[in-house]
């Protein structure tokens, strides 16, 4: 009988025994516990993220969800009004995501290739001489933020505090339900970080990269609207930054596994664009995608029903044998692109190249600086949709 539990101890430590028998039972299930349809095939998987006539990403079409409620919710916080870009559907979300595309095309990621260094080199900077550290609150959670404070056009001086209104907002829009303390933080952030959105308009800074600068230039255009500019400042700079610290330590965790695998990298054996690609495979940070089933529809022999709320998991299309031979095994000269980390059709991560770039930046000069490693300690995440290391301490020396 098919069985997910993704709270459970042994999962969290490690789902991909689960999703296999899952997979090989009922790849497309509904879980009576979670009241969500559970998708694990690479095929279906990537059907469920492509097709937004069938699958909505606004969870306010959920069956069972007050829209009036959902409509009171967003109004009672910063930029409400504006959904997530993550939750919106086309039309729609095209037209934001376009005002995105020129300061996120691989051509532009590679002209900031320097500034991550610049970012990198100062954390690293920071690391004990010897003796044991958490990657993650030493790197890989810092690496991401200032990467993306910096390229959003936030001067270094103002990025502490910036950062701390831009977090404080995203937590409550990006979240189901939220503390009324956590409200209040946020609300008390909106007109400070639209105060320096103003200073900036004022300014007339030309400095690149900026993105700030690009959406105040779609706003005065007529594109987007004031508060759509400071939603999707608000997503540019901060809602990236998990996943991103996720594929690093995930990344650093896989290595430790496959010592063979950390030796051909360090080596030159294999390319870093082939490495990244892997480890957004073997061990993803973006674990389930949610969708919400526009119309009653069949999905590999299932049948849907409008309203019914389905997870894309990621983790286990990555893991597909039927697309990825020996799925369990880190292969950093496998040709791992078909994995679906970034999603797929119209949500397709438009961070990825420069995604990949921050990763391969931050992992070459940390694993030449540790040279073999250990793992001390790992504590993960709970929230089953990303996967990612809250705690990663590591030690250099043997395997």
């Amino acid at each position: 009988m098919p069985f997910f539990a993704p709270a459970r101890a042994a999962y969290v430590e490690n789902p991909y025994p689960s999703l296999h028998r899952l997979r090989r039972e009922a790849p497309v299930w509904r879980s009576p516990d979670l009241g969500a349809w559970i998708v694990t095939a690479h095929a279906a998987c990537a059907e469920v993220l492509r097709d937004h006539t069938r699958f909505s990403s606004d969870p306010a079409v959920a069956r069972g969800v007050d829209p009036a409620l959902v409509g009171r919710r967003r109004e009672s916080i910063p930029f409400g009004e504006v959904p997530s870009l993550s939750s919106i559907d086309p039309p729609a979300h095209a037209r934001l995501r376009r005002v995105l595309v020129e300061p996120f095309s691989p051509a532009a990621a590679e002209r900031v290739r320097g500034v991550v260094r610049e970012v990198v080199a100062d954390v690293l900077g920071t690391l004990p001489a010897d003796g044991p550290f958490d990657a993650m609150a030493s790197v890989a959670d810092v690496v991401p933020e200032r990467v993306m404070l910096a390229l959003a056009g936030i001067p270094p001086e103002r990025r502490e505090e910036v950062g701390r209104w831009l977090r404080a907002i995203a937590r409550v829009r990006e979240q189901v339900s939220f503390d009324p303390l956590e409200l209040a933080d946020a609300r008390r952030a909106a007109p400070l970080l639209a105060g320096f959105v103003e200073e900036v308009r004022s300014a007339r800074d030309e400095h690149s990269p900026n993105v700030l600068r690009e959406l105040l230039e779609a706003e005065g255009d007529g594109v987007i609207t004031p508060a759509e500019l400071m939603a999707l400042l608000v997503h540019v700079a901060v809602v990236g930054t998990g996943p991103l610290a996720g594929l690093i330590g995930n990344a650093l965790l896989a290595l430790a596994r496959f010592p063979e695998e950390h030796r051909r990298l360090l080596g030159g054996e294999v390319s870093w664009e082939n490495a990244v690609h892997e480890f957004l495979r073997y061990d993803g940070p973006t674990h389930a995608v949610p969708r919400v089933v526009r119309c009653d529809t069949e999905l590999r022999g299932a049948r849907l029903r409008a309203g019914d709320v389905v997870y894309a998991m990621v983790g286990a299309a990555n893991r597909d044998p039927a697309v990825f031979p020996e799925p369990d095994r880190l292969d950093l000269s496998r040709d791992a692109r078909a994995h679906l980390s970034f999603g797929a059709g119209p949500h397709f991560c438009l961070g990825a190249p420069l995604a990949r770039i921050v990763a391969e930046e931050t992992l070459a000069p940390l694993l030449q600086r540790l040279g073999r490693y250990r793992v001390v300690r790992v504590r993960w995440m709970h929230p089953f949709e990303l996967r990612a290391p809250k705690e990663l301490v590591l030690e250099r020396g043997a395997y």
